[in-house]
């Protein structure tokens, strides 16, 4: 929740099914960079919080009235964003805060305009991917977002294999630039 919190209210998301999978994504990014130091067990547990993820967007979706037609096609983009974010924060969570920063201004941040041939799109999905939020974010939410999730890494890492596996997360509060407070 306080992840959530600091995303739509720090960075402005607008609160969008795609915003929200953003935000959900990036949980279970943290918790399964956590999971895959735990051998087959925790590629178990990686792999059932995805399909978690999957069986909640799938309920969101429905919530909302999507038209099947354009479900799958919704479901498919979700998917590729997915599995660009996860290497994306892989990438970063390896590298500088610097790189970790741009991981979370190309999924959190950017406006998503383009398509992979950077032709502008004319669907539905780029509508909605257009206005994820502002496209100017006070660097001071990045570097609060940079610290949060390093925070939350040492944190799981801190966690035993049982704890991990069976206990309820608790996040812990981001601390917000002094102008957001």
């Amino acid at each position: 929740m306080a992840l959530k919190l600091l995303c739509f209210s720090v960075l402005s998301l607008q609160d969008t099914l795609f915003s929200w999978f953003l935000v959900m994504e990036l949980q279970v990014w943290l918790v399964s960079v956590r999971l895959m130091a735990e051998g087959e067990d925790g590629k178990t547990a990686r792999n059932a919080l995805i399909s978690a993820l999957w069986d909640d967007t799938n309920a969101k979706i429905k919530d909302l009235g999507v038209r099947s037609t354009s479900k799958r096609a919704d479901l498919e983009d979700m998917n590729s964003h997915l599995q660009t974010s996860l290497v994306s924060y892989d990438e970063g969570l390896l590298g500088s805060d610097r790189d970790l920063a741009g991981a979370v201004w190309r999924r959190l941040v950017r406006r998503l305009i383009d398509n992979e041939a950077g032709e502008e799109q004319d669907t539905q999905t780029s509508k909605v991917l257009e206005n994820i939020a502002e496209p100017q974010a006070d660097p001071r939410c990045l570097e609060s977002l940079v610290s949060y999730i390093r925070q939350q890494v040492q944190l799981l890492d801190a966690l035993d294999t049982d704890a991990l596996l069976t206990a309820k997360l608790t996040w812990t509060q981001p601390s917000l630039p002094e102008t957001f407070t």
